[in-house]
């Protein structure tokens, strides 16, 4: 089956909550409210537990795990530019795009990749990229030689001490001291050096370039001139991750462009590369591509590479989705009859009366199902239409559930008559609560893979539907302090929020996250100390916190340093 948009939940008492969007129940099993034994529905009628929905709980293992790796699987491709003339131009502020454009005017200079862990830099010699270096923790060569288990910590540490001498070269002191061979060291090397370059087409940087003079490498990386690019996304993408990023484009048609200064026989591509960009004549769509040259994962793959680097690069282009004007333009319709439905009770919301037989609300219904539910559009169609269809669907279930037998549509018709609807006041309370908490923990999320400005707006939604909830205000001084430091406001934005933060803890002092924000937002000042006692603080309520364990660790081997160094040793 194809994964269902929106499911059910259970309330306590019984009564199903829904529809839920899908993003609802991925952001709760990954906080491990819901798990496989959770009662779910596609309709509100039938529950069964999760652990039953194969295909849905392999969505959410699979969001778990990307979430897990740091990534964001909710996020959007780039919006599409709106010419091809203005994707040309895109194209040039792509990592792979200047890198290409580098290598065409044979430049010499330094490109800087900034992002949001570190930076990484990459030295041009006449178009070729001759150097890499990277700050970033998790991308480092000590790292890569250690756990590719080519050196022990040991040897890494003696060649450590070394390096300096021999101009920061820790190669050149690994090979000196004799704990690899040249040969062996050159090889694991050009392999760390595509591992960085796969990282800096995969992930978010900002791309400079500073021409001038760069230093002759201690080892020449031997990187073709045109092909490290393609090297890059062959390093970086693998097919799922490509597959998120196109798919979306399936039934946009593909045009070719043009490079200057460069032939798509330049970029050393592998012959079904070649031949898929080469097959681009500005009518077949993407999904026309893949069908006459994909098939099994071998053949898939480079395809989709093919065509993100002919994207990136600017050799090829996306044109407009045909069917995406109509989807906007039903989408509005959609959203109107949404509105319009809004002030009618159910029996008008599904057309049917009081009279109406059981067959004829179940039968109008599925005719209203077929025409509104989400599921029934392509996947790539317009998220509006999307958006407003769901709506709909939403409305016309929940009439359903109401008007399903004839007792129901009695007790409803008497209750209009008196005045009565309404009585789903407490349910409905109950629905705003979780959504309010779902959106809450996909802040937090969010928090962790540093879409700050994205936390944020769905913490203030959070806060609108649940305005006396401490945490929630807890976190959104904390998201605003990193949303300012990202500006450069880093001082000024930690004192205040944590000013706010311990006036909110006035009233409600047992809230750990709230001592967890003060620990960072105190090392933001540079009171290592006070921060210290935060994160105890943190493992008086878990002691297991792995944040709060890693940042004690660090501030008793910052406390026995001080130590020692005041007694001398």
């Amino acid at each position: 089956m194809s994964l269902p948009s929106a499911v059910f939940l259970r309330h306590a008492q019984g009564v199903p909550i829904g529809p839920l969007p899908l993003w609802w129940l991925e952001v709760l099993f990954d906080s491990r409210v819901v798990d496989g034994t959770t009662p779910v529905s596609l309709d509100g009628q039938r529950f069964t537990r999760l652990e039953e929905w194969p295909e849905i709980l392999g969505r959410l293992e699979t969001v778990k795990a990307a979430l897990t790796r740091g990534e964001d699987p909710w996020s959007e491709p780039e919006p599409t530019p709106s010419t091809p003339e203005a994707m040309v131009l895109a194209a040039e502020r792509t990592v792979i795009g200047r890198m290409v454009r580098l290598s065409a005017q044979s430049a010499t200079g330094t490109m800087t990749l900034g992002g949001v862990d570190g930076v990484i830099t990459l030295d041009f010699k006449d178009g070729r990229v001759v150097s890499v270096s990277t700050d970033i923790e998790r991308l480092s060569l000590a790292g890569f030689l250690l756990f590719d288990e080519l050196v022990d910590q040991a040897a890494l540490d003696e060649a450590a001490a070394k390096a300096p001498s021999m101009g920061g070269d820790l190669g050149g002191a690994l090979i000196a001291l004799g704990k690899v061979q040249p040969h062996v060291y050159f090889e694991k090397y050009l392999a760390w050096a595509k591992k960085v370059l796969g990282a800096a087409v995969a992930e978010p940087f900002e791309v400079s370039f500073e021409a001038g003079d760069v230093a002759t490498p201690a080892v020449p990386l031997g990187f073709d001139r045109l092909g490290a690019a393609m090297d890059a996304v062959r390093s970086g993408l693998n097919r799922s991750r490509l597959q998120d990023i196109l798919l979306p484009k399936r039934a946009c048609p593909l045009i070719i462009s043009q490079v200057e200064g460069v032939q798509l026989e330049d970029v050393k591509l592998k012959p079904r590369e070649l031949r898929a960009l080469k097959a681009v004549d500005g009518v077949k769509a993407l999904g026309d591509l893949l069908d006459d040259l994909g098939g099994s994962d071998e053949k898939v793959l480079p395809v989709l590479q093919a065509v993100y680097f002919g994207e990136q690069a600017g050799f090829v282009v996306f044109g407009e989705d045909p069917l995406i004007r109509k989807e906007l333009a039903e989408a509005q319709t959609t959203e109107a009859e949404y509105q319009r439905l809004l002030r009618k009770d159910y029996f008008e919301v599904l057309g049917i009366s009081q009279t109406s037989s059981d067959d004829e609300v179940r039968s109008r219904y599925t005719d209203l199902a077929k025409r509104y539910h989400p599921d029934k559009i392509r996947k790539e169609a317009a998220p509006e239409l999307l958006e407003a269809r769901r709506k709909v669907f939403a409305l016309v279930s929940e009439a359903a559930d109401h008007l399903e037998t004839e007792d129901a549509r009695y007790k409803y018709a008497h209750d209009l008559e008196t005045g009565a609807v309404g009585g789903q006041e407490a349910l409905e309370k109950a629905q705003a609560i979780l959504q309010s908490e779902t959106l809450f923990k996909k802040a937090e999320i969010l928090l962790r893979v540093r879409k700050y400005d994205e936390a944020l707006q769905h913490i203030n939604q959070a806060i609108a539907l649940n305005p006396d909830d401490t945490e929630f205000k807890i976190l959104r001084e904390y998201l605003g302090y990193l949303s300012a430091a990202r500006r450069g406001e880093a001082l000024l934005a930690a004192e205040s929020a944590a000013r706010a933060i311990l006036a909110l803890m006035k009233n409600d002092a047992n809230i750990a996250s709230g001592y967890l924000y003060l620990g960072h937002l105190q090392n933001a000042q540079g009171k290592e100390d006070l921060a210290f006692k935060y994160f105890e603080k943190v493992l008086e309520y878990d002691e297991h916190h792995p944040e709060a364990l890693s940042q004690v660790r660090v501030g008793r081997l910052r406390k026995e340093k001080k130590k020692k160094k005041r007694f001398g040793f």
